[in-house]
């Protein structure tokens, strides 16, 4: 699995066309489209209002213009301690990805707490891989 750490726009949430800063974000680099590697990203400036931002932005050899809404983000949970991470992420045929990086594995114990985290993110990949699923079978 291939990731990138890149800068993204952050949107306001209140559905104006304004960019209000940027984000670092993780990112499964595979095309969402084809599921082939994506291009180097590279630094570029997006000006919004006479306001610049830097951002990160790359070209696909495979020809898809991938908008930073439709990157597959690797969510990271952090178990208590230095117990270990957990990464999420949802690929292009839409299976859910979950790498335990942990000291021991087979001893690795979750609180009540950390369950629920776990799978409420289980539950958003699902959910965003079946809304993917409907998509495509009605394309």
């Amino acid at each position: 699995m291939r990731e990138e750490t890149i800068i993204v726009p952050i949107v306001d949430p209140k559905g104006r066309l304004a960019v209000i800063g940027t984000k670092t974000v993780v990112a499964l680099w595979e095309c969402p489209k084809c599921g082939k590697k994506m291009g180097k990203p590279y630094i570029d400036t997006l000006t919004v209002h006479g306001q610049s931002y830097a951002i990160h932005a790359w070209f696909n050899e495979c020809g898809h213009q991938v908008p930073y809404t439709e990157l597959n983000l690797v969510e990271r949970y952090h178990l208590e301690g230095d117990e270990g991470i957990i990464d999420f992420s949802l690929d292009y045929h839409n299976n859910i990805n979950m790498d335990i990086n942990a000291h021991d594995i087979l001893d690795m114990c979750l609180s009540p707490q950390q369950a629920l985290d776990i799978s409420e993110k289980l539950r958003a990949l699902a959910t965003k891989a079946y809304g993917r699923m409907k998509v495509n079978k009605d394309e």
